[in-house]
């Protein structure tokens, strides 16, 4: 029994022997040694990063490199999201609240007659926003007026110069929307809403608007 025994170990040390043997061979018998073929998606944890072969075995091992990320931008309405994220390989790590982004006050010069008559269009807009197009319509179709040699507009901008040669215009964003440009005398100021300069499809700040605006002022 005990011979019985033995002979059974022996033959399953064998056979283990002769697994292995295939293992480490290809289909020609002949030995083969694995060689690491590690993927190119980042593996990762909270900590680190790392390239992996098929077995296990990391390679690229480095810590996360953490930056804030926009998620989600802030507008004038509502918070925005920043994320804490690995620029190497996406990992995330938390966020913070970006704070609404509230409009301020911005002003376009309209600087004519070698200087000597200056428009300051003032509007509202957000900090990292672009001169909207509207003001340098604005300032073409002012200028276009004041350069005139057109009797009518001559005589405006002589009795606009008679008033002042330091003028606003607002862009009014509140109320009902109107058209072209006016003067208004309690604000002494020329206005234009926004909502018709801005969105109209057929705007047409006329030189006749202009002049009557001109010749509005006391």
């Amino acid at each position: 029994m005990k011979n019985w025994k033995q002979f059974t170990f022996v033959a399953i040390i064998a056979i283990v022997g002769i697994i292995i043997s295939f293992m480490a061979c290809d289909n020609n018998g002949n030995e083969t040694t694995h060689v690491h073929q590690f993927g190119t998606e980042w593996k990762k944890d909270a900590t680190q990063h790392w390239h992996e072969c098929s077995c296990g075995e990391k390679a690229d091992i480095a810590n996360h490199t953490w930056a804030w990320a926009i998620t989600i931008p802030a507008t004038p309405t509502a918070d925005g999201l920043e994320t804490e994220t690995c620029i190497t390989c996406g990992q995330t790590n938390g966020t913070r609240t970006i704070p609404k982004i509230t409009p301020i006050a911005k002003t376009y010069p309209i600087t004519l007659k070698d200087g000597n008559l200056i428009f300051t269009v003032e509007y509202i807009g957000l900090p990292s926003d672009e001169e909207p197009a509207y003001l340098t319509y604005i300032k073409e179709r002012i200028t276009l007026v004041v350069n005139s040699e057109q009797d009518s507009s001559v005589e405006a901008v002589t009795h606009l110069m008679s008033k002042g040669n330091n003028f606003k215009i607002t862009i009014v964003y509140t109320g009902e929307s109107f058209e072209l440009i006016t003067w208004d005398t309690a604000t002494q100021s020329f206005k234009i809403h926004n909502d018709w300069i801005s969105t109209a499809s057929n705007t047409d700040l006329s030189a006749a608007s202009i002049r009557s605006a001109f010749n509005a002022v006391k």
